[in-house]
This record gives structure tokens, C-alpha cells and sequence, in this order.
């Protein structure tokens, strides 16, 4: 299994190449094998870390990818997609995007609503022959909403080439313990967020002593019996990381070691 570090705008506040500097001064053990971005791409901000990033990551054979912003109407996000097809170009491979799904005012209306958007992306996908892989995310529960990995099995099911991210950290919060998949989620999986809580805290950093280490370890062994060999993303909270940015991503990348060797062994 690859390990992937998660990043979003709290880590734009230094530019690519600082950020690049530091995870070579504090990866030892090249224990890092990549990064899931998300970012906006209508914010210039944004769109000038990961233009200014893809040469290092080519140049240094890390996986790069991606996590959506499902809020986008259908015209944003096929801007969007376009935008990630022109950088799949520069890898010569598909790039992976992983998004949530929509939270309405009930559950079937979330499902329904789910399922025609992501049925708009794949199709725009297809049609325009873009080079993108598409997975759909299970959440914690929203104002009584829980979608959850079971309920979006006929979004699945519906979609033929739509895949799935097993958020582990959502699933361990929902339910507080980690749950066997159903055998179309198996076949689906191509992505993993891992995180931990604590009461209503969530994107933690996994720990040594933490109440939930049984379950992300009898998670991580899950993921070695079914033979996963996919991309583990990190997804932690950088601000709970450390005081600075130095300390922050120094700690991030210390966790990344942990996790690492129980991957690896």
C-alpha cells in the first residue's frame, strides 16, 4: 500500500517548493509516497501550489491525486474535471478523484440527488474521453443523514465505473468500530482515508496510546486480507499538528512513519 499525505488550503500558505524542501528534510525513510490535494480551483491561490507541485512529483515519482469539492454545480465541476484531465496528461496516466456525496434535506433525496450527479461527471467523463477516475466517499452522519458505505451501495450499484473511498476515521466516528465490506465495495475500492476522533473531534492523528487503536489496527490487517494494495491517505487535521507550519508538517510526517511500518509489516 502507498501512503499518501492529505492536503488542502491550510497548507498553502507556503509555496510548493518550501513544502516540497521540508517533506525531503523530514522523510527519512521515504516513508511518503504522495499526496491527495484538495483545492479550489477558481482560487489562484490554490491553482498556483499545485501547478508549481506537479514537477516535483513527477520528477520525484510521487503519486499525485485528488479530492473534489462536491458543493461545484455540474458546469464548475466539468471545468474542474478538464482541469485534472490536463495534468493527467503530464503523468501519462489516469488521475484519481475522490469526492462526497450530497447531503439533502432527507436521505433518499440525498441518494437521488447523489446519483444523478455523479451519473452527469461520469458521463461527462466518458463523452469527452477524459483520462480521470472518479470514487464516491462514505460520510459521517449530517442532521440525522447517515451516508454511510452501506447506503451507497445502489450509487455503486448504478454506476458502473464510479469507485470507492473507504473513509475509515468516518466509519470508526459513526459507528466506533470498523466493519466488515460488502463484496461490490471490495471490487470498488480503489482509495483509503484514514484518521482518528475523539468526541466530536474528528481528522486526528492516529496515535500510540489512543482508545481507538484496536480498531484502525484490525483495519489496516482488513485491508491486507483482502489484498488491498491501493493509496492510504492521511487525512489529519495539519492546525492540530503543531503550533507552526514547520512543526505541524515535521509531526504529520513523524505519523506517517508510524503508520508506515504497520503497513509494511
Amino acid at each position: 500500500m502507498k501512503l499518501l499525505l492529505g492536503l488542502n488550503y491550510k497548507f498553502f500558505n507556503k509555496n510548493a517548493h518550501y513544502f516540497i524542501s521540508k517533506i525531503e528534510e523530514n522523510d527519512l525513510y521515504n516513508n511518503i509516497d504522495g499526496f491527495e490535494i484538495l483545492f479550489d480551483f477558481k482560487n489562484k491561490k490554490h491553482l498556483t501550489f499545485v501547478e508549481n507541485i506537479i514537477p516535483y512529483c513527477l520528477n520525484d515519482n510521487y503519486l499525485l491525486q485528488f479530492h473534489g469539492i462536491s458543493d461545484y454545480d455540474l458546469d464548475t465541476q466539468y471545468e474542474y474535471l478538464d482541469y485534472l484531465h490536463i495534468i493527467s496528461l503530464k503523468f501519462g496516466t489516469k488521475i484519481n478523484v475522490v469526492m462526497h456525496p450530497l447531503i439533502a434535506n432527507d436521505i433518499n433525496t440525498s441518494l437521488v440527488h447523489t446519483n444523478l450527479y455523479f451519473s452527469n461527471i461520469l458521463n461527462y467523463i466518458f463523452y469527452n474521453d477524459l483520462n480521470i477516475s472518479v470514487s464516491i466517499e462514505n460520510l459521517t452522519a449530517f442532521n440525522d443523514i447517515t451516508l454511510s458505505k452501506e447506503f451507497l451501495l445502489p450509487i455503486l450499484a448504478n454506476n458502473i465505473e464510479l469507485n470507492y473511498t473507504y473513509d475509515l476515521g468516518h466509519e470508526l466516528f459513526e459507528y466506533g468500530q470498523i466493519t466488515d465490506l460488502d463484496e461490490i465495495l471490495i471490487t470498488k475500492l480503489t482509495n483509503v482515508h484514514i484518521h482518528n476522533f475523539f468526541h466530536d473531534v474528528s481528522h486526528l492523528a492516529l496515535d500510540k496510546n489512543d482508545d481507538n487503536k484496536d480498531q484502525w489496527l484490525k483495519s489496516i490487517l482488513y485491508l491486507k486480507k483482502i489484498n488491498y494494495k491501493g493509496p492510504v491517505v492521511l487525512e489529519y487535521d495539519f492546525n492540530l499538528l503543531g503550533s507552526n507550519y514547520n512543526e505541524a508538517l515535521h509531526n504529520y510526517i513523524k505519523h506517517a512513519d508510524y503508520i508506515k511500518d504497520y503497513l509494511n509489516n
